[in-house]
């Protein structure tokens, strides 16, 4: 019966870290810069819609759809603030090569976003 129970723990111990990313995985504001910024971006809404656009180097910001904006990386935050919406704030966490989980204040998932 032990050995079953520590399994069971040793299990979930493994498969926990490939289900959510690691602190440590959390970027600084310099390396969100280096990461989205000038880049293609490809991102999916929490609810799973699609857009792309890029973030330029000036701190202003191009969606397909037309719409411009502005961005800003402060106190290791990404904030996007697309013209006529709210400034939208988020920890930017790397889940692979050139993938990345936005994570709300409130620590749940926010939409993902992929480079070009």
């Amino acid at each position: 019966m032990r050995r079953t129970i520590f399994a069971g723990i040793v299990g979930a111990a493994l498969i926990v870290p490939a289900a959510f990313p690691r602190a440590d995985d959390t970027l600084h504001a310099d390396e969100i810069i280096q990461a989205l910024v000038g880049h293609k971006i490809n991102g999916v809404t929490a609810k799973g819609d699609k857009w792309s656009g890029i973030y330029k180097p000036d701190g202003t910001a191009e969606y397909s759809n037309g719409n411009t904006g502005t961005w800003r990386a402060t106190n290791d935050l990404f904030c996007d603030h697309p013209k006529g919406d709210n400034e939208y704030c988020r920890k930017v966490m790397r889940i692979g090569d050139k993938k990345y989980q936005m994570l709300k204040e409130d620590g749940s998932k926010g939409g993902t976003l992929t480079t070009d």
